[in-house]
């Protein structure tokens, strides 16, 4: 057993110039991509409960487990709206398996173990199964970066649903000028 004082594996190969150590910055660069993907779906999964509320006010419905229950869930409720008021036609814009999708990589990449090589820079995800840990390939900065800004135009989209219902009412006071003359 080594001692406390005793050079490790580390400190012996770093010594010995003969491996060249990754750039830093690769994992840095992840992790910012990361928690930006993190962020941008948190954001989303927000206005998606939000606009279930507004959806609720709109329909004078009270469904609260709508907005609180698990993502794929709040998906099912707007598809069901979308066939069932069409004078919420505009919620057409939201792609649901797009979403899905995004929702799918979020978990993959939020609950995958992330492995940087300490040599040349390159990374693997791992999740845990029942056999033993598996590679998640595909998710590399790059894709993490698109998959950050799939989920931003998105966030576009929804708020300009949202800003529908916020503006909804300013139609029915309009027309109510026009009949009365103002």
């Amino acid at each position: 057993m080594p001692t406390p004082d005793a050079p490790g594996i580390y400190d012996r190969l770093h010594e010995e110039d003969e491996f060249e150590w990754a750039e830093p910055g690769a994992r840095t660069d992840y992790e910012l991509a990361l928690g930006q993907v993190i962020l941008a779906y948190n954001a989303l999964d927000y206005r998606l409960s939000y606009l279930l509320a507004c959806i609720d006010i709109e329909l004078k419905t009270r469904t609260p487990e709508s907005m609180s229950g698990p993502f794929g869930t709040r998906l099912d409720a707007i598809d069901l709206v979308r066939a069932t008021a069409p004078k919420l036609a505009h919620l057409y814009q939201l792609d649901l398996e797009h979403l899905r999708e995004l929702h799918h990589h979020r978990n993959m990449v939020t609950h995958g173990h992330y492995d940087g090589h300490p040599f040349d820079g390159s990374h693997k995800l791992y999740r845990w199964k029942k056999e033993g840990p598996r590679s998640i390939e595909g998710y590399s900065t790059a894709r993490l970066v698109d998959i950050r800004d799939q989920l931003r135009v998105v966030l576009r989209t929804m708020d300009s649903i949202l800003l529908w219902f916020e503006f909804d009412d300013l139609d029915a006071e309009d027309a109510g000028s026009a009949q009365s003359g103002l």
